[in-house]
């Protein structure tokens, strides 16, 4: 299941970026649609990392409890 999330989350990262790419937007919107891009894909690394990091620790969790048994 969480592989599933992990695909997800990197699929939507790639559309993100393609979409920001194929924008030819120009002056004010230009900005803002660039900003909510780069925040968008921000976000959705943050999640991934999140997701990496509680995986590192539920992994060491269950390698540390066996060597303290």
């Amino acid at each position: 299941m969480i592989e599933r999330i992990i695909d997800e989350l990197e699929r939507a990262k790639a559309r993100v970026a393609h979409d920001a790419m194929k924008r030819q937007l120009e002056g004010k919107d230009a900005s803002f649609e660039y900003g909510k891009a780069v925040g968008t894909y921000a976000g959705l690394q943050a999640a991934l990392n999140f997701i990496n990091r509680l995986l590192v620790e539920d992994e060491e969790d269950e390698t540390g409890s066996m060597f303290n048994d």
